[in-house]
C-alpha cells in the first residue's frame, strides 16, 4: 500500500511539473509576440506619421510593374537584382523635392527598407532609369540612403521561401530642398524630412518565392 501512494505522489508531482513547464513555454511564446508586434509597430511609426492626413496627389507608375502585381524576377534576388524603372508625375508646384522609399511592410522582424532615393528635384516629370548603381550620388537625380542589408542603393525583395510580401514604392513631396547628406539611414531620412512632406504617391508589387 505505502509504495502505490508513494508512486500516485510521484505522477502528482511529475503532473504539476509539467503544468508549470507548460505554463512557462505559453509566458514566453505571449512576451514573444508581444515585442515582436511592438517591434513592428515601431518599425511601422515613422513613415505611417510622415504621411498621416496628408493628400494623395503624385502620381508613381512604372513601364515594368503594374499596381498590385507580381515584380518581375529581374527585380528580385532570384534575377538580375536590379532597381526598376519607375516615373513620377503630377507633382504639384509647392512640392520642391521628392524623396522615394522603397519598403516591406511584411517582413518578419519588421518594417525592411529595401531603397532610399532622395534629394529628388522637383519637375513636370521624374524618370528614374532601371538599374541605378549602388552609388551615394546618382549625378541629376539625388542621393541614396542605406538600406536595411546595410547597403547604399537598392536592395532586392527577397522574402522567406513559401511567403509572399508586398514591397511599397512610396513618393513623398516636401515644400522645401534640404539638401541632405548621402548614406543616411531610414530611421535619420524620416526625422530629418519630418513636417516637410505635403503631398505623397504609392506604387506597389508583390513578389513570392
Amino acid at each position: 500500500m505505502p509504495s502505490v501512494i508513494l508512486g500516485d505522489k510521484v505522477k502528482h508531482e511529475h503532473i504539476i511539473l509539467y503544468l508549470a513547464l507548460l505554463l512557462v513555454l505559453a509566458i514566453i511564446a505571449t512576451s514573444l509576440i508581444y515585442f515582436n508586434m511592438r517591434r513592428h509597430r515601431a518599425a511601422s511609426l515613422p513613415l505611417l506619421t510622415i504621411v498621416e492626413n496628408k493628400p494623395k496627389l503624385i502620381n508613381i507608375d512604372s513601364p515594368t510593374i503594374r499596381n498590385g502585381s507580381l515584380i518581375p524576377v529581374r527585380y528580385t534576388c532570384d534575377g538580375a537584382a536590379i532597381s526598376p524603372p519607375l516615373i513620377i508625375s503630377n507633382i504639384p508646384p509647392n512640392v520642391r523635392e521628392l524623396v522615394l522609399v522603397m519598403y516591406d511592410p511584411d517582413a518578419p522582424g519588421g518594417v525592411f527598407y529595401h531603397w532610399l532615393l532622395y534629394d529628388i528635384p522637383a519637375s513636370a516629370k521624374v524618370i528614374i532609369p532601371e538599374a541605378l548603381p549602388p552609388l551615394p550620388i546618382i549625378k541629376s537625380l539625388g542621393a541614396q540612403g542605406v538600406n536595411s542589408y546595410g547597403r547604399i542603393g537598392y536592395g532586392p525583395p527577397c522574402p522567406p521561401r513559401g511567403s509572399k510580401h508586398r514591397y511599397v514604392f512610396l513618393v513623398l513631396g516636401l515644400d522645401a530642398e534640404i539638401q541632405l547628406p548621402p548614406a543616411m539611414k531610414p530611421k535619420e531620412l524620416f526625422k530629418a524630412i519630418a513636417g516637410h512632406v505635403v503631398t505623397y504617391g504609392v506604387l506597389y508589387g508583390v513578389y513570392e518565392r
